[in-house]
């Protein structure tokens, strides 16, 4: 090779590879900054539990949309199996 061809080349490969190598730091520090960035632990709020008496039976036509929700997690690894309501 001639020494005009190895200087194209090798200027070739730096504007090729330049680019690269700078998205690859950015990528480098945004995956960085996500794993400083965790997701902080959900408070929970834990209540009594009371016996009350339901109707057994509402008619109604319509959408139903519940006003309050509950999640419910296990402290201990494992599946819940069964809630009773």
């Amino acid at each position: 090779m001639t020494k005009r061809t190895t200087v194209f080349i090798v200027l070739l490969l730096l504007l090729l590879a330049g680019p690269a190598f700078i998205k690859y730091q950015q990528i480098q520090a945004g995956m960085k900054q996500m794993a400083n960035n965790a997701t902080p632990p959900s408070s929970v709020e834990v209540i009594g539990v009371s016996r009350t008496n339901w109707e057994a039976r509402v008619g109604a036509v319509g959408t139903l949309t519940a006003r309050d929700g509950i999640e419910v997690r296990n402290e201990v690894e494992g599946v819940i199996e069964i809630i009773h309501v």
